[in-house]
């Protein structure tokens, strides 16, 4: 909303202008305008006033003062004055709140008077950098002071104005900024109810008191063993023998009851909070006792959501007469993608919609009618949501792409994804990465900027970034970035491209980039210092970004050693950035107190992505020991295969992978994505088959392999009716890692083959979900 057009200008209380900023040499030195916070001013309010004062100072070309005070100006003060509050407290009484826009807010001149008036808290804060973005000229193009730019002024006068605006999506977030306050500096804000985070531990605890006296108030899953893992602590035995996981019971009445306790201190502890988390925790082992699986055969044993969404309403019903205008935020998320299929969501449930993991394609906008990955998605999960709910959220997992720490510069999709979000009631915007300034700047500045309006020029944003961030540099470093993003979408592929940074970052872009980087650093060599520590966190990123690309071309090549020692260059770049100021790899962590807001760039900043790093390379350092070489291309297996559910464990029994048994009851699924998340077999966790008959040709001697791209679970593999392999490996470490089969002896060139896999997986995403391919080895 916050875009010209949405502006809202009215002079009938505005009829003089205000000077924000002015030659105080002109008083003799003394401060003319006071700021002014309501008496219960919040944190949010405090630290952006703070430094509302102290950028206007530095923007001033007489170093200007400008005190602060609490409820109203002292007695005597004959100076102007800039009122900041919420409105509907003093002293904004007569201004209604539902008059603005979420997280928006007003700004109106009087005589010698300026209010800024947030629709809440955030709006407040969000009003005071609207100003020093569009009336003072001051831009954030990264975290930290470096990142800065402050023009200096001798005078700045508003004109008269009464003003109403808010961002288009009205909270987001972006890993890579401060959480809170700063983080509002570019725009939109972090939300302080961050409503869909996961949940039911901190309202039922799973302590060990608890445990005793009320198992019955947690899951009965249908595991027959424990896992082997220790840190698996999620799932216990209770006292009569049963394996229980930490989520809850769903249909439990005192579960129920404890829910709505905790969400009703929650509000009365945080009035202005407008979501309350109810989100499952993260896993699956939902309950399997007789009155849920009851209730799921009641509800027409459709998505696990169905069995939320009424547990959702019961809260909402209990909380309603309390709490009309609060809500109840949760994902749709993993196992409870999909939305309800026989239960209406009651108004008071807000869904975060996730589009993450190997069913997502940031290479395509999520309308792309030509993406069949982003076109099963929206119309499976974003489209029935969005008819279901008027407000939702939308999640996106642009890190989490098999610990890629490289360029995710989604730059040309973003755009349009905001827009059909902002279109259908968006109002939260997550992303989880890209974490980095090093590989992602542009990409950062842009969505900040897109969340405050998703009209915005991209272009033009992003040239103006280009422009304020590298000052002399600004035409090599903008062909550096560039060829970076038409590298991110060159190609036909659909999927989450960091998996296959080799296609994206071929040695043409990358030597074209590397061009364009020693172009910037000439250019940069006798500018300001400011310039060339940007310019060197653009390098930081390239040392890492070239030889990773080729340490995944040479893995997809079957070369190991060469891919080992690629990534220790790789590696070694991580190390080599901390010394530079500020980290060009980090993340940042929640903060550990109201009061305390902070960067982390130790642990958890570089030494992050050296950990992430670090496991693609000893997956490499295990292919090396146990995968054959790569051999030669004989036949790439299509996408599209027959799968079928085995709820009862009887598919070895029957021979379902008898070449000679005539196929019934199986359905066609992809198997470049997870069958988790597709509409077929959608929310379900158990024994699935996948089979494919093939013909493979005749392609001379040499033993032949069948290779998965990627398996996610235990499985069995048969050829032809013969078992040929079984891995029984923990999923978690080797969910996105190839696996070869050797198929010799069963396979029969120039004839129809059936190949069978039987996959087994309890919890998260499941199943084959990359190409599949026949290899003749040398």
């Amino acid at each position: 909303m916050l875009c010209l057009a949405s502006l809202c200008l009215s002079l009938s209380h505005a009829q003089e202008p205000f000077q924000l900023l002015k030659d105080s040499r002109r008083w003799g030195g003394d401060a003319t305008t006071m700021l002014v916070l309501r008496t219960q001013a919040g944190y949010l309010e405090r630290f952006a006033a703070d430094e509302f004062a102290a950028y206007l100072h530095r923007a001033s070309k007489s170093r200007m003062l400008l005190p602060r005070a609490i409820g109203d100006v002292p007695p005597g003060w004959e100076g102007s004055a800039i009122f900041l509050g919420v409105a509907g407290q003093p002293p904004f009484a007569d201004v209604a709140p539902e008059s603005l826009p979420m997280n928006g807010f007003r700004i109106r001149t009087g005589p010698a008077r300026l209010d800024l008036i947030g629709a809440s808290e955030q709006g407040a804060s969000n009003a005071l950098y609207w100003l020093l973005r569009e009336k003072v000229g001051v831009r954030w193009y990264m975290p930290t002071r470096l990142g800065e730019e402050v023009p200096v002024h001798e005078e700045i006068t508003l004109e008269p104005m009464d003003l109403v605006a808010g961002p288009d999506i009205p909270a987001g977030t972006f890993d890579v900024h401060y959480y809170g306050a700063s983080g509002n500096r570019s725009a939109g804000g972090q939300p302080r109810d961050f409503y869909g985070r996961h949940y039911w531990s901190d309202v039922v605890r799973p302590s060990d008191k608890n445990r005793q006296q009320h198992p019955e108030w947690f899951a009965l899953t249908d595991r027959e063993q424990l896992p082997a893992e220790d840190w698996k602590n999620w799932l216990w035995t209770d006292a009569e023998g049963h394996i229980r996981s930490n989520q809850v019971c769903t249909t439990n009445p005192e579960v129920i009851a404890q829910f709505v306790v905790a969400a009703t201190a929650y509000f009365r502890t945080n009035p202005d909070a407008s979501t309350f988390p109810i989100d499952p925790n993260d896993y699956s082992d939902f309950c399997t006792c007789e009155r849920c699986l009851k209730l799921d055969h009641d509800l027409g044993d459709g998505p696990l959501m169905n069995r939320l969404t009424l547990f959702f309403n019961e809260i909402a019903a209990r909380l309603k007469p309390d709490f009309p205008n609060k809500h109840l935020g949760f994902y749709a998320y993993a196992s409870h993608t999909r939305p309800p299929t026989t239960v209406k969501p009651d108004p008071m449930l807000t869904p975060a919609l996730c589009f993450f993991g190997s069913p997502a394609c940031y290479a395509h906008a999520i309308a792309d009618p030509d993406c069949p990955i982003n076109s099963t998605w929206k119309q499976s999960v974003f489209d029935p949501w969005t008819k279901l709910c008027d407000r939702f959220g939308y999640y996106a997992y642009y890190a989490y792409s098999g610990n890629w720490q490289g360029p995710q510069l989604m730059v040309r999709t973003l755009p349009e994804d905001l827009k059909l979000m902002h279109e259908h009631g968006c109002f939260y915007f997550n992303v989880s990465g890209p974490r980095h300034y090093a590989t992602s700047a542009p990409m950062q500045y842009l969505a900040r900027r897109l969340l405050w309006d998703v009209d915005a020029d991209p272009a033009a944003i992003l040239d103006e970034w280009y422009t304020g961030t590298y000052g002399p540099a600004y035409e090599p470093m903008k062909a550096y970035w560039e060829t970076l993003i038409r590298g991110y979408y060159q190609g036909t592929h659909h999927g989450s491209k960091p998996d296959r940074p080799q296609d994206m970052f071929t040695p043409g872009i990358m030597a074209e980039a590397q061009s364009h980087l020693e172009a910037a650093e000439q250019a940069v060599a006798s500018a300001p210092d400011r310039y060339q520590r940007r310019v060197a966190i653009a390098r930081a990123g390239f040392q890492y970004t070239e030889p990773m690309t080729r340490g995944y071309g040479h893995a997809a090549n079957g070369e190991w050693q060469q891919a080992i020692a690629a990534g220790e260059q790789a590696l070694q770049a991580i190390v080599q950035s901390r010394a530079i100021e500020p980290a060009p790899y980090v993340t940042p962590l929640w903060p550990r107190d109201e009061q305390t807001w902070v960067w982390y760039r130790s642990w958890d900043g570089s030494r992050s992505s050296e950990i992430m790093t670090s496991s693609i390379i000893d997956g490499w350092r295990e292919q090396s020991a146990q995968a054959p070489p790569a051999g030669q291309l004989v036949l790439e297996l299509p996408e599209q295969w027959s799968f079928r559910k085995d709820e009862a464990g009887q598919g070895e029994q029957q021979k379902w992978f008898d070449l000679d048994i005539t196929p019934t009851d199986w359905q066609p699924v992809s198997t470049h994505m997870s069958w988790t998340t597709q509409a077929y077999p959608g929310d379900w966790h158990g024994t699935g088959w996948y089979r494919l008959d093939f013909t493979l040709p005749e392609a001379g001697p040499g033993p032949l392999v069948v290779r998965f791209g990627a398996v996610d679970g235990r499985a069995k593999v048969w050829l032809n009716g013969t078992l040929v392999a079984e891995r029984s490996d923990e999923p978690g470490l080797v969910w996105n890692k190839p696996w070869s089969v050797d198929i010799t002896d069963a396979a029969r060139a120039g004839q129809v083959n059936r190949l069978a896999v039987s996959v087994t997986k309890q919890e998260f995403a499941a199943g084959i979900w990359r190409p599949t391919e026949i290899r003749r080895m040398d």
